[in-house]
């Protein structure tokens, strides 16, 4: 005769379907904007324990895979089934927004000083931003001064906290402007995706 055994198991969080806690996601709807990012690691705590979601920014989008964490690349999917854009490849031409759109860094200034605190700026959601085109690719031009606008940009706005998030951390200092060699500015934050160890031993050191 089998024993049996009564437990009692506590019944999980309920999370969203990226990830996060409900109960702290349902917290944010006081600052979401219809800009605002779902990206976890670009929200804001505050002291009270309400978050702040961040908000990405693309100054072109498409881009080239060159890493193993680039085989399932949501942007990819997203740009090419949600938009129906055609911008990954080596010769894909990239998309660069309206003159419009480089405004709403006007607004996210004017919302970081209203709430007090400075707003994480992911650069490149849907793109690398440190990606250099192939050998005669028709849109090297319009990307090199996109990236000189948003390096521009980001002086200009010392309230925003921009983050430079890349596959290819080694063509950075060759793309920064002069001033930066010596260092970046505060309000700067450089990443790298590392999805294997070979990543974090190469890749890692090109970042700190």
């Amino acid at each position: 005769m089998r024993a049996s055994m009564t437990h009692t198991q506590s019944s999980p969080i309920p999370l969203d379907a990226l990830g996060w806690p409900l109960h702290l996601r349902n917290r944010l709807s006081k600052n979401v904007t219809k800009d605002s990012t779902g990206i976890g690691w670009t929200w804001h705590v505050e002291p009270t324990g309400d978050f702040t979601r961040g908000h990405t920014f693309n100054p072109w989008t498409g881009c080239t895979k060159v890493a193993q964490g680039c085989k399932f690349c949501y942007a990819k999917a997203f740009a090419t089934k949600r938009r129906g854009l055609n911008a990954w490849g080596k010769n894909a031409r990239r998309k660069f927004p309206r003159t419009a759109y480089w405004n709403r860094l006007n607004k996210l200034d004017q919302l970081s000083r209203r709430l007090g605190h400075p707003i994480k700026v992911f650069v490149g959601s849907m793109c690398d931003f440190f990606e250099i085109l192939c050998t005669g690719h028709p849109d090297t031009t319009s990307m090199d001064i996109a990236r000189q606008r948003m390096f521009q940009e980001i002086v200009r706005h010392p309230d925003l906290t921009f983050m430079l998030c890349t596959k290819r951390p080694d063509n950075i200092m060759g793309l920064v402007p002069p001033g930066w060699q010596t260092g970046f500015p505060p309000n700067v934050w450089v990443l790298t995706t590392v999805t294997t160890q070979n990543d974090a031993d190469i890749l890692v050191t090109e970042v700190v």
